[in-house]
């Protein structure tokens, strides 16, 4: 009983975090989220997107090794609670997740294949997870690509994702 209520609480979550995306990404393909980074066009495209977006446990690792993770966990415009949460869902994070072609058929949306992503030099742009928190009306999304690190928090505003607020990295 415990396990069947658990498997269908996971399922619901992902579901919800599926939905989240797709409102995400459609968004950002109409134009009507700017985020200030390079998404690589296909021709038809409106927008490319990797076949996963990469775990926190890979870009911790980073930062620890640039010694910038200090600056990632303190999160400092977040209140206390949002903060714990989610530190909490990035420690905890070690999977990839995988998009699927099907969510975006009719959004000129173009999903690379694993082994096109996988193929993909060191200078690609590497997505994160999207970390949802405080009953998904915040987001925390982060990507990088040879000395640059881009995290973004995003708030939920009628039914769309706006920007909240943008913290952009370039080692020298």
């Amino acid at each position: 009983m415990i396990s069947l209520f658990s498997f269908t609480q996971n399922q619901n979550k992902n579901q919800r975090e599926i939905k989240e995306i797709k409102i995400m990404f459609k968004d950002i393909s109409l134009s009507k989220l700017k985020l200030p980074i390079y998404f690589p066009l296909d021709n038809d495209a409106k927008l490319t997107l990797p076949a996963y977006f990469n775990s926190y446990k890979d870009f911790l690792q980073i930062l620890k090794y640039r010694n910038l993770d200090s600056i990632l966990l303190e999160f400092k415009l977040l209140n206390i609670n949002d903060r714990i949460q989610l530190n909490n869902q990035i420690l905890k994070d070690t999977n990839r997740f995988y998009i699927q072609k099907k969510w975006f058929v009719n959004d000129r949306i173009l999903i690379l294949s694993d082994s096109m992503t996988n193929n993909k030099k060191d200078d690609y742009r590497k997505f994160i997870k999207l970390a949802f928190f405080n009953n998904y009306t915040r987001c925390f999304f982060a990507c990088y690509y040879g000395n640059v690190i881009n995290s973004f928090f995003l708030k939920k505003i009628k039914k769309h994702w706006v920007i909240e607020y943008i913290y952009l990295n370039v080692e020298s």
